[in-house]
């Protein structure tokens, strides 16, 4: 709506209206980092940095829902969110990185399988779901193809960084 500005500070969400003035906690319990869904009505975040959930909070009243407590623990950074679905690397007990999705509507999850390629060090990793909820980019660390893949969802397949050119 233009009126306010969210960001984090401290590992919380904070809103600062753009007018100026004093900038006022949103999240309770942490947040980081937030993503703002393309209506604006909802604020998702994880709630630290080591944290297993992702939240989300509708700005009009404040109710909040966690939608998983599966994000792999230390890859705060490793999920991405549209009006469809919540993707995101999931926990495991060995070294993949396996990628679920949450459709927001049904509450159903589904794996994907693996990220094709490995993650790089903890807190550096990122996923982005395109809006049409067809592709996702996926920052992964693998010597020769690049460090950034995309990952399309039917079939979900890599595609090599040197086809990313624009």
């Amino acid at each position: 709506d233009g009126a306010s500005v969210y960001f984090v500070r401290r590992f919380y969400i904070m809103q600062a209206p753009t007018s100026g003035g004093t900038p006022t906690q949103v999240t309770d319990q942490g947040g980081f980092p937030l993503r703002l869904s393309a209506d604006g009505k909802w604020i998702y975040y994880a709630r630290h940095r080591y944290s297993t959930e992702i939240w989300r909070l509708r700005r009009t009243d404040g109710f909040t829902e966690r939608l998983t407590n599966s994000l792999r623990p230390g890859c705060w950074g490793c999920w991405s969110v549209n009006d469809h679905a919540l993707v995101y690397i999931a926990t495991g007990s060995d070294d993949t990185a396996r990628l679920e999705r949450l459709d927001l509507t049904s509450g159903r999850t589904q794996d994907l399988g693996n990220l094709p390629g490995r993650l790089p060090p903890l807190g550096y990793g990122m996923l982005a779901l395109s809006p049409d909820d067809h592709s996702l980019v996926a920052v992964v660390a693998e010597a020769g193809t690049g460090d950034i893949q995309l990952v399309e969802q039917t079939p979900w397949r890599q595609v090599d960084s040197a086809s990313l050119k624009r």
